[in-house]
């Protein structure tokens, strides 16, 4: 491995850690303002935010607004809202921890999906990983302690699509700048919170007057993180292999427990540990066929 593409390795590692922290942060604000002005206002009053903040930066730095691939820089912002929308749903009935959980079987699905894209033949450690994974999922879910809950289907739609979006970042948009990708999916959160406030009967501008007139300030610093964020994920899945990089995005899982536990006094119980040391080691055990 040469020193160039291992400082960039490098990078995009450290790009994903920095984004789960972010995301993280930023689920434990949109958990608590959705539950005060509904999810589609949330989406709606951040991207008024990260929107102007994102065109501001790509101003200075003159990065292109335009990608080189509309369509798929499309594709790539529905799947993501796709995503953040069932999160963030399943979240306002399930533990957030367990959510996460389930949802970060991802990492799983998408070296899976990358050894079909590649034509081969999943060999029994991978097997053995997606076997692994599926207790885990089955330890947090707990179906034996009553109903399950449907949200987690939200949380499986959640990583389907999440992985989808990333495999699509690697394979077919590297040659677009992480702060254009991070500018589209922002403008599909607002598109979506536009077209969600509407249908739920309130003008989309009174509501944004009457968010900056009273407590503006959660939406800013939600605004602030998601175009960070996004950018680095962009970044990160651009520039190093996705298996690798969804290993390292089993970060997400940890900050996760902890913003859970300060936001929200949430501890997952053992059994629920045992299940995300479960997804982890699955995820270990596709890196290490990988590498």
């Amino acid at each position: 491995m040469s020193m160039p593409f291992a400082r960039t390795v490098g990078l995009a590692v450290a790009a994903i850690l920095l984004a789960d922290f972010l995301l993280t942060f930023n689920d434990a604000l949109v958990n608590v303002a959705q539950s005060q002005h509904g999810l589609a206002a949330v989406f709606w009053g951040r991207a008024l935010v990260a929107v102007p903040l994102l065109l501001g930066v790509m101003a200075v730095q003159s990065a292109p607004i335009w990608p080189n691939a509309p369509g798929l820089v499309i594709l790539r912002s529905g799947l993501l809202l796709v995503s953040w929308a069932s999160l963030y749903t399943a979240f306002q009935y399930l533990p957030v921890a367990n959510v996460v959980a389930t949802a970060y079987t991802n990492p799983i699905i998408i070296a899976v999906a990358i050894l079909v894209l590649d034509r081969k033949a999943l060999p029994r450690s991978v097997w053995v990983a997606i076997a692994v994974g599926f207790v885990g999922a089955v330890l947090i879910v707990q179906p034996a302690q009553g109903t399950l809950h449907w949200a987690y289907g939200l949380a499986v739609l959640a990583a389907a699509s999440y992985s989808a979006a990333m495999i699509l970042t690697n394979r077919r948009l590297g040659q677009e700048t992480p702060q254009t990708i991070s500018l589209w999916l922002n403008l599909a959160f607002m598109a979506g919170g536009f077209v969600g406030v509407l249908a739920l009967g309130t003008n989309p501008v009174s509501l944004a007057t009457t968010l900056a007139m009273t407590n503006p300030w959660p939406f800013v610093v939600m605004g602030c993180l998601v175009a960070v964020a996004g950018t680095a994920v962009a970044f990160a899945f651009q520039n190093a292999p996705p298996p690798l990089i969804a290993t390292f995005d089993y970060s997400y899982l940890l900050f996760s427990i902890f913003w859970g536990f300060v936001f929200f006094n949430q501890t997952p119980n053992a059994l629920a540990v045992l299940g995300m040391a479960c997804i982890v080691t699955a995820g270990a055990l596709v890196l290490w066929r990988r590498s």
